[in-house]
């Protein structure tokens, strides 16, 4: 008798541990966020939250909104951060909040496969750490344009401005190495120096988002901050001090949801299971092997977007900016190398001249047919010749932004070209995956082709800038 009463408590203990283990298990959208701690946060809560919310609820997800003021798990090292989690596991968002389409897309990609566990590693990065979060500034510093003085050693220069710029970031300090978080922030730094025939050095600078690498979040393009050749270095640790000022105003003050409020160090950890976020479990029959890695190695266009969403849009430089238009035909390659990753890719574009359009057929006349002869020119092409991206596989719901060379032809004339990138990999609608592309470039008309701009200063009315926009398929076969 004794025995059968301790064979029911087990068994009724194990029934009940089985029960907590599972009673607490949450499918949906989690948001972390501080309330009231700052003007970002409460604009966060009355404009965008309402929008990830409904942008949830539209794929059949709940959303719970946690505080992390009291305590957070060790992966919040930020606000607001938003979190999807399935049987497949835990995945966080990164992108701006602001913007809730792509909030949208990274559900949509998240409910067939979770993150992977990899994180990113940089050598020699200037990070500032930020309550729980790491921020990471990465340099870029352009070749020295205008009148080069006598003897000048390019990479000296180069090396000589970076530890000018790391001595104005006073609020980072450079690792030899560092892992780089989902919840952790970038920022891009560009400097663009130019000197005059009189020997003062200008330094033109600009921020970009980790989010998006073809529109600045700042930018001072008009040299502002200038220092005479004997003193030159000065000149990067001003604009740098600069840009680190811009970027703490930017953290508290983004409207396009680049900004955020770092968790305090001191704040307590709390696990998932006491904020009862265990993962489900999945269900009966489920297929869980499928890692976030992308897969598919050979990619191509998937036009069936262009109609609502032209593929190529380029203006002239402001203040020229009113001229421009837009290619509504291309085609496009993008092969990954044996890793699965951009670091060997090779890949191509190709716009068709006579769908380019200005808006006014007159001009499209004259554009299309006289200056780029169209007939006998019928396309324009930039071929991949490498790209500096980390050799790592692609992962769904990760972007990977990275610099790329390569040679742009038009009218049978090519040029060397670099070119930004951005490349996303999402689910679409139907569940198939898909390569989200963005790439930004200019170019220079006269010198090469000999085609003259609008009348206005330069060299606005000789710069090109191209916005292409491209979503990639699995290709046949």
């Amino acid at each position: 008798m004794l025995h059968s009463t301790r064979l029911a408590v087990l068994v009724i203990a194990m029934v009940c541990a089985a029960g907590v283990s599972t009673a607490h298990a949450y499918e949906g959208v989690v948001v972390f966020h501080q309330p009231g701690a700052n003007a970002l946060e409460d604009d966060f809560a009355s404009v965008h939250l309402p929008a990830i919310q409904e942008a949830a609820a539209g794929l059949g997800f709940e959303t719970r909104v946690i505080d992390a003021r009291e305590s957070a798990p060790e992966e919040v090292g930020i606000t607001p951060l938003v979190v999807f989690q399935n049987h497949r596991g835990r995945s966080i968002f990164q992108g701006r909040y602001a913007d809730s389409g792509k909030v949208r897309h990274f559900l949509l990609t998240s409910r067939h496969v979770a993150q992977g566990e990899a994180h990113r590693e940089l050598s020699d990065a200037p990070v500032w750490p930020d309550g729980r979060a790491l921020q990471v500034a990465q340099i870029k510093i352009t070749p020295l344009e205008g009148t080069a003085p006598p003897d000048f050693d390019e990479s000296s220069f180069v090396a000589t401005a970076r530890d000018s710029a790391l001595a104005g970031l006073d609020n980072y300090s450079t690792r030899d190495s560092v892992v780089i978080g989902r919840a952790d922030r970038t920022f891009y730094f560009d400097f663009h120096p130019w000197r005059d025939a009189d020997g003062t050095l200008y330094v033109s600078s600009a921020i970009f988002s980790q989010f998006n690498c073809h529109e600045p979040v700042w930018k001072d393009y008009q040299g502002s901050v200038s220092a005479p050749w004997g003193n030159w270095p000065e000149a990067f640790g001003k604009a740098a001090a600069n840009l680190q000022r811009e970027v703490v105003r930017l953290r508290g003050e983004s409207e396009v949801g680049d900004g955020y409020t770092p968790v305090p160090a001191g704040t307590p950890l709390v696990s998932w299971a006491d904020l009862n976020l265990r993962l489900p479990a999945a269900p009966e029959g489920a297929d869980i092997s499928a890692g976030g890695t992308v897969e598919p190695k050979h990619w191509t266009i998937d036009d069936s977007v262009f109609e609502s969403d032209p593929p190529v849009q380029f203006h002239f430089m402001a203040p020229l900016d009113n001229y421009q238009g837009i290619a509504r035909q291309a085609a496009a390659t993008l092969t990954l190398d044996a890793n699965g990753s951009l670091a060997e890719a090779s890949g191509s574009v190709e716009v068709s001249v006579a769908s380019i359009t200005l808006g006014e057929s007159g001009l499209d006349s004259m554009v299309v047919g006289t200056l780029l002869d169209a007939s006998t020119f019928p396309k324009a092409t930039f071929v991949l010749e490498s790209l500096g991206a980390p050799d790592a596989p692609l992962e769904f719901g990760t972007s990977v932004i990275a610099e790329g060379t390569g040679s742009f032809t038009m009218r049978d004339l090519g040029v060397p070209l670099t070119v930004r990138t951005e490349i996303l990999p999402i689910f679409d609608e139907a569940g198939e995956p898909r390569l989200d592309t963005t790439t930004s470039f200019s170019i220079r008309l006269m010198e090469t082709w000999n085609i003259e701009g609008p009348p206005g200063p330069a060299p606005a009315n000789d710069t090109l800038e191209f916005l292409v926009r491209l979503t990639l398929k699995p290709a046949e076969g």
